[in-house]
């Protein structure tokens, strides 16, 4: 719904009010929109994928965050992903954001395909450092992942028996790995 300028908070006014609430909002051009519960096949997704990419993490500059580390792609969004990948330039131990991307993961629910698909893409393609944008189904054994190859933004799916391909970290991960204890 269209919000009068009135409505309109300030990015700076966004994080003054996200400290003090006990629910994540995303802040987007102006406006705050409150994060959804996720279901038991969203949690299990997100848990299993951080069984396998953490472990693969280790050793290199890159660490694996969950949707606690709020991302900033431009001055006019902040948004949680359910995971999000940072090499190099690593968060501060007490920072709560990062504007640096390498991969951003989402698990994609009924209500919220949509905006993942599209604001959200056309926003974190704004972050000079994100190679990766992947969304995985939670209701179908299904990705989908936008790579950035020599400046263009090439999109790719995958469903089993194709493993699921993060070029940006150097991991091909399992649908059955993925899927998991997941009904």
């Amino acid at each position: 719904m269209f919000r009068s300028r009135q409505d309109w908070i300030s990015a700076a006014e966004y994080l003054l009010l996200e400290a003090e609430s006990e629910e994540k909002h995303e802040y987007l051009d102006g406006q705050l929109y409150l994060m959804a519960g996720a279901t038991a096949n969203h949690i299990s997704i997100a848990m299993n994928l951080v069984a396998a990419i953490r472990p693969h993490l280790r050793g290199r500059n890159c660490r694996l965050y969950s949707s606690e580390l709020r991302v900033r792609p431009d001055e006019g969004s902040y948004f949680y992903p359910d995971l999000v990948v940072v090499c190099g330039v690593l968060p501060a131990g007490d920072d709560i954001a990062t504007t640096a991307p390498t991969l951003v993961i989402e698990i994609l629910s009924p209500s919220t395909r949509g905006v993942d698909r599209g604001i959200k893409f056309r926003r974190y393609r704004n972050a000079s450092t994100l190679l990766e944008y992947v969304l995985i189904d939670s209701t179908v054994q299904a990705a989908d992942v936008h790579r950035l190859e020599g400046g263009e933004w090439i999109p790719r799916s995958y469903a089993p028996p194709d493993p699921l391909l993060l070029a940006s970290i150097g991991l091909s991960l399992s649908f059955q790995t993925i899927y998991e204890d997941v009904g």
